[in-house]
């Protein structure tokens, strides 16, 4: 007698929810007239996957103007956020739309700096040469404290990196990603001045 244990129930789940999610492309792909494209349970392996069909190049081009299409709403954050940014001459030069969240990338302290002040927080003499990494983290803590208060609670964690490649500065701040909703309240506070 085979008992099943944790591990084949678990398995057991991921399969019939794999079968599910195959099951709900396929409606929708018919829906949307995308007959080419199919999915399945994908064949045995370690863990239960979706295997999509081979599609030809007007398949392809039709699903990304869907997934363009359903993304729509924060490409228009991203490139609104692009514009204030240029308007205020705040140079965030990665700045883009990866896995449904909005990347802020690596900047210069300077520009670090200056989102602080746009975003509310008082202007302080700090200066960041060769080497100073103190000084560059308070940047940092200037920038995550002043963007939370403006967003509402919005979580943004620069971190201060000491070689910044891009701009060939010492120091730069990395500002990872932020949520939809982060970033769209970053624009209204921008739009607005500083805090909201």
């Amino acid at each position: 007698m085979n008992i099943p244990t944790a591990d084949t129930e678990v398995r057991e789940q991921s399969a019939r929810t794999c079968a599910d999610a195959a099951s709900e492309v396929n409606r929708v792909s018919r829906a949307a007239g995308l007959s080419g494209l199919s999915a399945e349970l994908a064949a045995e392996g370690p863990v239960p996957m979706v295997g999509l069909s081979a599609v030809d190049a007007e398949t392809a081009v039709e699903i990304a103007r869907l997934i363009r299409r359903g993304t729509k709403r924060a490409y228009k954050t991203v490139d609104a956020l692009r514009a204030v940014f240029d308007s205020r001459g705040v140079n965030v030069p990665d700045l883009d739309l990866h896995q449904g969240q909005v990347q802020l990338g690596d900047v210069s302290v300077d520009t670090a700096d200056a989102l602080a002040r746009l975003l509310g927080a008082p202007p302080q003499a700090i200066e960041v040469g060769d080497g100073e990494w103190p000084e560059a983290q308070q940047i940092a803590d200037r920038l995550r404290a002043a963007f939370k208060t403006a967003t509402g609670g919005g979580f943004l964690d620069p971190t201060v990196h000491p070689d910044c490649l891009r701009c060939g500065a010492l120091i730069g701040l990395s500002l990872q990603a932020i949520d939809l909703r982060s970033a769209r309240r970053l624009l209204a506070a921008l739009r607005s001045g500083g805090l909201t």
